[in-house]
């Protein structure tokens, strides 16, 4: 067809078009293009085109005219953190399984005063609060934890109170404080601030972030107070100070190295498949699984004994415990932080969890004797003692008779009663051996054998009077470790009266031999 067959029309540009202006719907997305006449003629309507023009040079003008916008940042609120209920406390941590799965190797009882009672918890006049941004977790290096910060603080003066790092170099509201830096770890000293001493920690938060947190943290009505919370940025508030020092004591502590601290109660088991450990703390709340998702935050959440614990394992290496691949379970039961790890899988070692009851006295005797000795490594004055007697002499006073193993071939054997400390020292000792030890009006003896020694081990005591049958001690392995070593089973005892001989038998036959004259 021709041009002069076409209809006549003008092609007239839109400028922000409204398709609604001519009946049709709203726009949603992008218009599909228009397939439009070619013309060499275009003509725009001039009315309209000024009209905008305008519009946009006012436009313009009103910018430049006006100060740039700027997003007004909100006010800081202040965050307080009560703590929670603390459950009823019904248990006192004398607990065992009930079908030991080995033989007790080390125990702890937890700290004891003079008379006998428990000493309070270090944490008794700490207040404080730890926060973590998401994904960040505690790391026993501190590298690689992410952002993570927390504070606590103590009366002024009290045994409690956080000492100083260093020389004060800044000014932390308005009072003296020294920063110190290790890592990726800021360390922050000040007060006093309404009577207290304050310590703030900080992790990936660099000086200024930490100093900016450590201007915010308070204790109002003795609750931990952040006064700021933009100070925090995006980190959540995890758990009390309280919490984080009993779930990361019990943690640390019963794993490999089993170090005897205040309020810890703890039971190991030594077995071919490897150690089992029972352990317990006094729970600051009922509930502590965000800060044990903290600590650990490969575990999940399991029903343990009737409540939501966690467990850590299946062939993971906990990060914490240094005790090999195994599983841990957590969980709060009479006010009590209970730990149950063990070499087994999950169910087994939940099922292990199940079986636990409270000790008997013969039960607890048995823990109490492997405390006396498991030292704590972390103790310069702990020596290498290994308890093998202990009771009272004829006269009435208190004994305990103490072997020592010194590399690599000396063995120390010593009595201490009231008079003091008596001791026999023997340089290449020969194994097996007997040695004896006279102090006072008293006479001593002790047995040892290589712990390559195959079969069952007795000391045999025989007396000057044939009517007095015969008496058997076995020897049983004092493996302690920490230093606290024997190369293998040792037994050691106050001789009664009248005995003549003492014989040293593997398997029934006599290895070591040692004649006493009967009394005259």
């Amino acid at each position: 067809m021709s041009d002069a067959g076409r209809p006549a029309f003008e092609v007239i540009e839109l400028i922000d078009a409204d398709p609604t202006a001519f009946g049709g719907p709203a726009a949603e997305g992008l218009a599909a293009p228009i397939d439009q006449p070619h013309t060499p003629h275009r003509s725009a309507v001039p009315s309209v085109t000024m009209g905008v023009l305008a519009l946009l040079l006012a436009a313009v003008l009103v910018a430049v005219a006006l100060p740039p916008l700027r997003a007004v940042e909100r006010p800081g609120r202040v965050l307080s953190f009560p703590p929670l209920r603390r459950q009823l406390s019904t248990l006192d941590g004398h607990l065992v399984f009930a079908e030991p799965p080995g033989t007790v190797s080390s125990a702890g009882l937890g700290a004891v005063s003079a008379d006998g009672g428990a000493t309070p918890s270090p944490l008794r006049n700490l207040t404080g609060y730890v926060f973590a941004a998401p994904n960040a977790h505690f790391t026993l290096s501190g590298e690689e934890s992410g952002r993570w910060a927390g504070f606590w603080s103590a009366p002024r003066g009290s045994i409690d109170e956080p000492g100083p790092i260093g020389t004060p170099d800044a000014q932390v509201q308005g009072t003296p404080a020294s920063i110190d830096t290790y890592g990726n770890e800021t360390v922050i000293v000040f007060g006093p601030v309404d009577g207290r001493t304050f310590s703030v920690r900080t992790y990936d938060l660099g000086r200024d972030a930490s100093l900016r947190f450590a201007e915010t943290v308070a204790i109002r009505d003795g609750v931990p107070t952040i006064t700021d919370d933009r100070a925090l940025a995006d980190m959540r508030p995890v758990g009390s100070i309280a919490e984080y020092g009993a779930a990361l004591d019990a943690v640390l502590t019963p794993g490999e190295s089993a170090i005897p601290s205040t309020n810890l109660v703890f039971v190991q088991y030594a077995a071919a498949a490897g150690r089992y450990t029972l352990a317990s703390v006094p729970a600051a709340h009922e509930t502590m699984l965000p800060m044990l998702h903290f600590l650990m935050p490969q575990g999940h959440e399991r029903t343990v004994r009737g409540t939501t614990g966690w467990v850590v394992g299946d062939g993971v290496t906990p990060d914490l415990l240094g005790s090999g691949t195994g599983t841990l379970l957590a969980w709060v039961e009479g006010g009590r932080l209970i730990l149950v790890i063990g070499p087994d899988d999950e169910l087994a070692t939940l099922a292990l969890a199940d079986s636990i009851r409270p000790a008997t006295d013969d039960e607890w005797d048995e823990v109490a004797t492997a405390a006396t000795n498991t030292p704590n490594p972390l103790d310069s004055s702990i020596d290498a003692d290994v308890v093998l007697d202990v009771g009272t002499t004829a006269e009435g006073d208190a004994y305990s008779l103490t072997a020592t193993w010194r590399d690599p071939f000396a063995l120390e054997l010593c009595a201490e009663t009231a008079i003091g400390r008596g001791c026999s020292y023997l340089m290449e000792v020969p194994l097996p051996v007997l040695v004896p030890l006279q102090w006072g009006s008293s006479t001593f003896l002790a047995a040892l054998v290589d712990d390559a020694t195959v079969g069952q081990a007795f000391l045999v005591l025989t007396f000057a009077d044939p009517a007095i049958a015969p008496q058997a001690y076995p020897l049983v392995n004092q493996l302690i470790g920490y230093g606290r070593s024997l190369p293998g089973p040792a037994v050691g005892l106050l001789l009664p009266d009248g005995v003549a001989t003492a014989e040293l038998r593997v398997d029934g036959v006599v290895v070591a031999t040692w004649p006493f004259s009967p009394p005259g």
